[in-house]
């Protein structure tokens, strides 16, 4: 296991993760300016307050999602990003709607040349970035550059840091001590890899699906109202200075509605996977082929690639009841409603994958999740114009488009108010 990623070390960021969140709803009060109701729109204000995972992987901008810096970048750096402060930063310009930009909608040109290149030989294919021209390869590229940049100089400050004795117990912190060469150097390099290795599915979306979740709760207003009561009450019987994770155990709706999200939304709807080895994979539940007799098992050869359906699996009713098309918190409360099953590290879910190849950070992605939840829906009341028609738009992972406004990316415009105080 990657040093911090351990649940131990994942809750002692909460605090961190609800400082951020309170600071965002503190900036939404600030724009409502005394006005009964205001519209925000959500993705580009949790986008910002959780942007760290752009500086993990600035080689991999294909294959991460570069949108979610504050709230993770002071748990994993011990650094302050201030992006929900300054939109002027370059990574905060840099990556605002980046996947709607570059990957929204391709036609099928762009998909063919896509393709072609994976399949070239790794000389041809720098070749090919490096001379054929792309606008939105450029754009990529200017991204990676960015977030490489501030990447570097965070290493060497954390490093120079360590090397004095005067390291935290931020993830960086923990991984230049491990990373510390036999004559007790630090290795930037190997830092910079152990980065890249940990942004894996999602902890790399946190921000999309608080989006999802805000939108699920103005159309299921009693589950809002339910929710709100449970934390107004658990708060008050804690009487805490800040939020912990033993707040969140003693918050079981609450946990019902985080695990409902991440299966009924699923930030990754498919997992692509390659087999190692020849093998038969039996099938739980048989499936009906083209000239109608069951199939039990499907065999695979060493080499093939492979395709897994989140989202298919994640609404299947012989998993997650009959109404697994629903979104339903609830199911999460019934004895016996969602049939155990020994897959996924969380919830039965295939949302953080599974086995030796599972997300690292899914506690990271539970957690912090919950803190932005806890702290926005005790202070705001959420609806959306009826008038509005939101539709999910893929770009690698599901974003929020408004149907008749695609070409702005992704946009989720809720109306919000203060929720009235219960004392």
């Amino acid at each position: 296991m990657l040093p911090g990623f351990g649940s131990l070390e994942a809750s002692t960021y909460v605090p961190s993760f609800s400082r951020k969140a309170a600071k965002m709803a503190d900036k939404w009060v600030e724009l409502m300016q005394g006005q009964d109701t205001f519209t925000i729109d959500v993705p580009a204000w949790t986008a910002r307050a959780t942007l760290w995972w752009v500086l993990l992987a600035p080689h991999s901008a294909f294959g991460i999602d570069l949108s979610s810096v504050d709230a993770l970048g002071e748990a994993a750096f011990d650094y302050q990003f201030n992006a929900l402060d300054d939109m002027s930063g370059e990574l905060t310009k840099v990556f605002n709607n980046l996947f709607a930009k570059t990957r929204l909608n391709p036609g099928n040109w762009e998909i063919f040349v896509s393709q072609m290149v994976a399949l070239m030989p790794d000389n041809l294919v720098r070749f090919w970035n490096e001379n054929v021209p792309d606008k939105k390869r450029a754009f990529l590229i200017r991204s990676r550059e960015a977030s490489e940049r501030v990447a570097r100089q965070l290493v060497e400050e954390k490093s120079a840091a360590l090397l004095a004795e005067n390291g935290g117990h931020d993830i960086m912190s923990l991984l230049g001590q491990r990373d510390r060469g036999r004559e007790g150097q630090l290795v930037p390099n190997e830092m910079l890899a152990s980065f890249r290795r940990s942004s894996l599915p999602g902890t790399r979306r946190p921000a999309n699906t608080i989006s999802w979740i805000l939108l699920e709760l103005c159309r299921n207003t009693d589950v809002q109202t339910r929710l709100r009561d449970e934390i107004r009450t658990v708060r008050r019987q804690r009487d805490e200075p800040e939020l912990t994770a033993a707040t969140f155990d003693d918050m079981p709706y609450m946990t019902a509605i985080v695990k409902e999200i991440l299966r009924f939304h699923p930030a990754i709807y498919n997992m692509h996977k390659e087999a190692t080895r020849d093998d038969i994979v039996p099938l739980s539940h048989p499936v009906v082929g083209t000239d109608g007799k069951p199939i039990h098992e499907i065999p695979v050869q060493k080499g093939q690639k492979i395709i897994l359906s989140t989202a298919a699996y994640n609404r299947d009713t012989n998993v997650f009841g009959a109404d697994a098309h629903s979104f339903n918190p609830d199911r999460w409360l019934k004895e016996g409603y969602v049939t155990k099953q020994s897959l996924g590290v969380f919830a039965n879910l295939l949302t953080f994958g599974g086995g030796n190849r599972a997300c690292l950070g899914w506690r990271f992605a539970v957690l912090e999740l919950s803190a932005f939840l806890v702290e926005l829906v005790d202070k705001f009341e959420f609806s959306i114009d009826p008038k509005l028609k939101i539709q999910r738009g893929a770009v690698g992972f599901m974003i929020p488009l408004v149907e008749g406004e695609i070409e702005k990316g992704s946009q989720l415009p809720l109306q919000v108010r203060l929720a009235p105080s219960t004392d």
